[in-house]
């Protein structure tokens, strides 16, 4: 990406309320940073998903938002071998992290990002898994 970009870039979320302000107002014109089939699937996208200028909110107890379900709710994990597990509420696996993707330490700080970005993963849980699967791999 040319440095003159990243400054446009850099001004316009500088000086935009929100990200969502500027995929709204982004022309349809390809970056060159953009592939041209990804700025048709977002322009197609933000054509039919048009975005709702403002959404209702509803007030809610202190009783509802502690029994709230939350995504990371009947979400397990542990060590199986060379793995790191996830169990979903019926216990069955859904999704796994080799050992051999976590043997240097930028590996491991990129599965903790990574995973932190998934709305059902708990970081805390996932620390104190991960913290217990070096341990044993002896990492």
């Amino acid at each position: 990406m040319s440095n003159e970009l990243i400054d446009k870039l850099i001004d316009r979320i500088s000086n935009a309320e929100s990200i969502l302000e500027i995929l709204i107002n982004q022309p349809d014109t390809n970056p060159e940073w953009a592939s041209k089939k990804a700025v048709e699937h977002f322009n197609k996208y933000r054509k039919e998903n048009v975005l709702e200028a403002e959404k209702s909110f509803k007030v809610i107890s202190g009783n509802e938002l502690i029994n709230m379900k939350l995504p990371t709710d009947g979400i397990t994990m542990d060590v199986k071998g060379n793995y790191i597990v996830f169990y979903n509420p019926k216990g069955h696996e859904f999704y796994h992290i080799d050992k051999r993707t976590c043997l240097t330490r930028e590996e491991r700080y990129d599965w903790m990002a990574h995973m932190s970005s998934k709305r059902w993963c708990d970081p805390y849980k996932l620390k104190k898994v991960m913290l217990k699967a070096f341990s044993k791999w002896g990492i």
